[in-house]
């Protein structure tokens, strides 16, 4: 594991990891992250996933030729200190059909 990552009371940090998608094969992926806080604190985390124009991944339709099958999306992952306190991101992992992947370093 990383070292943990201090975050004051309204701070913020993002993660961005491109994924490379197969709009022919219709690829779909089930992303969810775990989060180790400590001392208790109230953080989120919120997950994003765009295109490389900006629009969100729900609107990717298949391609009507094989060209261009290939796309490049953007998972975004907002870690926000919602809290009064200081929290320590000890652990902040996502697992992605079952790939599990450290996000920290960040």
């Amino acid at each position: 594991p990383s070292d943990a990552i201090d975050m004051q009371p309204g701070s913020q940090i993002q993660v961005v990891e491109r994924v490379e998608i197969n709009q022919c094969e219709g690829d779909t992926f089930e992303t969810e992250t775990q989060l180790i806080v400590g001392p208790p604190a109230d953080v989120v985390v919120n997950i994003a996933c765009l295109q490389e124009n900006g629009g969100d991944c729900r609107s990717i339709s298949q391609p009507e030729t094989t060209e261009g099958c290939q796309e490049d999306v953007l998972y975004t992952y907002r870690v926000v200190n919602t809290g009064a306190v200081d929290a320590n991101i000890i652990t902040l992992e996502r697992t992605r059909n079952g790939e599990i992947r450290d996000l920290l370093p960040l």
